[in-house]
């Protein structure tokens, strides 16, 4: 923390206001610096979640997750285009609904396939599969916890910095 003392003199106030100024600009740097790490951990966490918790397919998911900040500097994004990262996400079937999101409800087994599950086509591989749905695999929901389990760490070496 940053000391500014002063006198109760013209002078003395208006080198306090300017030191107040230029720690007002230094805080809004190092919480640009906080917003762009934790984007920057979220994004790297939440591949490797991908991968850890068997999501990993071609690649497709894990590479699409990325991050922006927004222009203000105090605002940040991860997130992930890929179509089936929701799926992986959350689960689906009754496999899914045996194993659920920890966070939210989510439909499973919509169509009422139950344990008879369904076939589909896999266009990468040209060939028709079978499935009673997949387990919940919360990727995401993972690397909001780990960045709030982090938040104190990362904005400790920010400040240092």
């Amino acid at each position: 923390m940053k000391r500014i003392t002063m006198k109760l003199d013209p002078d003395s106030i208006g080198k306090a206001i300017k030191e107040l100024q230029k720690y007002k600009v230094e805080l809004s740097v190092k919480a640009n610096k906080l917003v762009q790490k934790l984007i920057d951990v979220g994004v790297e966490f939440a591949r490797q979640e991908v991968i850890s918790l068997g999501a990993f397919d071609s690649g497709e998911l894990a590479g699409s997750i990325d991050g922006l900040m927004y222009t203000d500097g105090t605002h940040g994004i991860i997130f992930t285009d890929c179509g089936h990262a929701a799926f992986v996400e959350f689960g689906t079937g009754i496999t899914g609904a045996e194993s659920p999101h920890p966070s939210m409800p989510w439909q499973y087994d919509i169509n009422n396939h139950g344990e008879a599950g369904w076939v589909y086509y896999n266009e990468k591989t040209g060939k028709f599969g079978w499935t009673k749905g997949m387990p919940s695999r919360p990727f995401m929901y993972n690397t909001a916890k780990h960045l709030q389990d982090e938040l104190e760490q990362i904005a400790k070496e920010v400040w240092k910095s």
